[in-house]
């Protein structure tokens, strides 16, 4: 229309606000005059995969259709230089950080076809490792790394926007500390979740209609000095992320690993995807499942938990097939390096025990109590009674030789300060034993607070408590004494 058609000026069309009325309605009688004749073509504003194993911008017979805001980055993805050398390159650098990348950047087409999850393989360690360069390394299977490899500094929008362009190419994300600010402190669980479910956030018009959402499956690569996940993050957080650890350089010679995949880029990635398709339609998918099934069950058994191992095997099936498809080793052959380089990565993933660590938990609430005994009434080894209503301070419970009564409010913003759901945790304390309870349903215990008898959280304080009739006798009574006196009260 005449409002924006001027905007082509920018792009060398010849066009001002005068002549505007006068060329919408010539493009308009060209096309209704034309509709026969004019001919029509697919087009898509992503890269990845389409319709049948067809994968942009491999594929002839889609244009592409997002010149205006990703047009740069399209033309990246392009050959320059020597592929020999490239390879070259890549077989002189084994540190298992160097290969985890590569692998991770040739699994990122597969997640589609093996119907996986999205990940993040996060590189971590002292500045000058090399982490950068690995990001680098990765992007030059597919094109121009220089242009490919994007920063972290960056809306949630924005990195939405591009995990939708990307789609099934991998994502590669530098320097994690940019995000602090935007994301709030050291806790990205945010953007692993919102990139991690491999669809965007639903957002209206002005019309009232709703924006096309973004979607994509694919591995995401990123870096920085610090885990993307710690002690306060969630289960679902740290079990979408392989946590590499950079301990030195990552590199044998990492100024001439950044010079050779500059100079030389994209033909590993073509080849890949062209032999890929081609394997697809001789042996059919069920190969590539077998295998994934022989991976998954490989990494399972060092105790991992499903999502770790889920992502783990798509590495493993990256780095297994591109051993297959760019160095030519023979698939039964791929097929064992594949399980030798996951069980070195073993070593990485989170382990089962360490998901909901119960354990830690306990102890960061004895740790809690020790800290704050001054708020607690308790009996001093001299036979005093300590209360904290004496030093005019907030009475947070009581202890006892064998409990810690924590008041049910008090323990509920324990739970907020640190990222905890309440009652994942109580439950959590209470299946493992921790808590002096009759059952689920009289979760909370009633102890005298000062005059008042009060709900708390009765959290035993040696981890191993010898529950014994008489406990579970006295539990009981202590509920049905609490049961009573609230129905004489009533």
């Amino acid at each position: 229309n005449t409002s924006n058609i001027t905007c082509l000026a920018d792009y060398g069309i010849s066009v001002t606000n005068h002549s505007a009325p006068f060329l919408v309605k010539y493009l308009n009688d060209l096309e209704r005059l034309n509709v026969d004749t004019i001919p029509r073509s697919a087009s898509i504003s992503r890269i990845g995969w389409i319709n049948d194993y067809g994968f942009i911008p491999y594929t002839d017979d889609i244009s592409f259709d997002g010149e205006t805001i990703y047009g740069e980055l399209y033309n990246a993805i392009d050959c320059k230089g020597s592929y020999d050398e490239w390879k070259t390159m890549v077989l002189g650098e084994q540190s298992l950080q160097a290969r985890v990348a590569l692998a991770t950047s040739f699994a990122s087409p597969l997640v589609s076809i093996m119907d996986s999850l999205c990940f993040f393989t996060h590189m971590w360690g002292s500045s000058g490792t090399g982490k950068s360069v690995s990001l680098h390394l990765a992007q030059s299977v597919w094109g121009n790394p220089m242009k490919l490899v994007q920063n972290l500094n960056s809306t949630a929008v924005g990195l939405e926007r591009l995990a939708g362009f990307f789609c099934n190419l991998p994502l590669c994300l530098d320097e994690l500390q940019t995000l602090k600010k935007t994301f709030g402190g050291a806790n990205y669980d945010d953007i692993l979740y919102r990139l991690g479910q491999g669809k965007g956030k639903n957002r209206g018009r002005k019309d009232g209609s709703i924006e096309r959402v973004p979607t994509w499956s694919m591995a995401i690569i990123t870096n920085g000095e610090e885990p993307i996940t710690n002690e306060k993050s969630g289960a679902g957080a740290k079990n979408r992320v392989l946590d590499i650890y950079c301990s030195g350089n990552v590199f044998n010679n990492a100024p001439n690993v950044a010079k050779v995949c500059h100079q030389n880029y994209g033909f590993a990635g073509k080849e890949f995807i062209d032999k890929l398709k081609g394997f697809i339609k001789t042996h059919s998918i069920k190969p590539l499942n077998e295998l994934y099934d022989k991976f998954y069950t490989h990494i399972l058994s060092y105790r991992t938990t499903e999502k770790q191992a889920m992502s783990a095997t798509m590495v493993g099936l990256g780095y297994a097939l591109m051993k297959h498809f760019i160095f030519n080793e023979p698939f039964e052959q791929a097929e064992k390096i594949g399980l030798d380089f996951l069980t070195e990565i073993s070593s990485c993933l989170v382990k089962i025990d360490e998901i909901n660590n119960i354990e830690e938990m306990y102890d960061n609430i004895i740790s809690f109590v020790a800290q704050n005994k001054h708020h607690f009434i308790y009996k001093t080894s001299e036979g005093f009674n300590h209360n904290p209503i004496d030093n005019k301070l907030d009475t947070w419970g009581r202890l006892t030789d064998t409990t810690m009564y924590i008041t049910n409010s008090i323990f509920n913003k324990y739970c907020e300060d640190n990222s905890l759901s309440y009652r994942k945790t109580i439950r959590l304390l209470f299946d493992k034993g921790y808590l002096n309870a009759v059952d689920e349903k009289h979760i909370t215990s009633a102890s005298r607070i000062n005059d008042s008898i009060v709900r708390c959280i009765a959290v035993f304080r040696n981890k191993k408590p010898e529950n014994t009739d008489l406990q579970v006798q006295m539990r009981e009574l202590n509920v049905e004494m609490v049961e009573i006196k609230d129905e004489l009260e009533f």
